[in-house]
């Protein structure tokens, strides 16, 4: 196992939903030394929605009672988190986090801890301000497929998903998200992986994906990711059940199955106009694995 320093170990796994963040999170959690588990959503629970509170670095005593709740959740001692003064600093809150998470690493011979929520993908700066040698790694996946797995998701499982969308919602996700991720491909620790390339040559884009995690390739992640996927699928979250069921090489096989052909033309015109029909042109050499 590689010496764990205090925060350059930490990867965070992130993207629109629906992109198949949750394979390649299977995938790299069967590598044998990284650890990973099910999603936090740590920092959209800790972190307020008022900028100057963010430049105070505090959070208001809501979200820290919530962020406690999740840190418990991951297994952390209540001695462990921050109480008198200290119950309401960012810094607080995100050090304990990164300890907790570096000592679970430890304790079972792992050198990686990889956080999958791809809401975190909105707290990027400030995850890198705390956690400065963190790595993110990006996952992009065609609009077309993402947008129709979002509008089903949502209006399948309103409440938890915080409500139906409609399609305009869902392609105004869509592309918000990937010029996030456009804007931050070109910083260091910032990986870009596009998921047709993924699943269209999975040995390859892994090898290369372990490279710039420092890790080395081991074909037990691609024949033990499905049972790695059920250790650490969240109980309630059948929508992911994709993931465990193999890589599929289909692409717009949602986007035609959910879409009537009106609309399938409504949100490909939406998505051209914006640039971003076809990611690995959109993207070029920012992408690790293209497609």
């Amino acid at each position: 196992m590689r010496g764990l320093s205090q925060s350059g170990n930490g990867v965070f796994l992130v993207g629109c939903p629906r992109s198949g963040t949750t394979l390649l999170q299977s995938i790299l959690a069967s590598h044998s030394e990284v650890l990973s588990f099910p999603e936090t959503h740590f920092f959209s629970t800790l972190i307020p929605h008022k900028p100057f509170l963010r430049r105070l670095g505090i959070t208001t005593p809501r979200r820290a009672n919530r962020a406690r709740s999740s840190l418990l959740e991951l297994g952390c001692n209540r001695y462990e988190l921050p109480r008198g003064l200290r119950n309401v600093s960012l810094r607080s809150f995100v050090d304990t986090l990164v300890h907790h998470l570096n000592t679970q690493a430890r304790s079972q011979d792992k050198s990686r801890w990889l956080e999958k929520t791809p809401a975190h993908l909105h707290y990027t700066d400030i995850i890198e301000r705390y956690i400065p040698d963190c790595h993110f790694v990006h996952l992009v996946r065609d609009g077309r497929d993402v947008v129709a797995s979002l509008y089903e998701v949502t209006q399948k499982y309103p409440t938890r998903w915080g409500g139906s969308r409609d399609v305009d919602q869902c392609l105004d996700r869509w592309i918000q998200d990937i010029r996030i991720t456009y804007g931050l491909a070109h910083r260091q620790r910032h990986t870009v992986v596009q998921y047709e390339g993924l699943t269209s040559d999975p040995k390859d884009a892994m090898v290369r994906l372990c490279d710039v995690l420092n890790l080395q390739y081991s074909e037990n992640m691609l024949s033990s990711y499905q049972k790695t996927y059920h250790d650490i699928r969240v109980g309630s979250a059948e929508w992911t059940d994709g993931a465990g069921q193999g890589i599929y090489k289909r692409p717009l096989e949602k986007y035609h199955k959910v879409f009537s052909e009106r609309e399938r033309v409504y949100v490909t015109r939406r998505i051209n106009e914006v640039g971003l029909l076809n990611l690995s042109e959109a993207f070029g050499n920012r992408l690790l694995v293209g497609y």
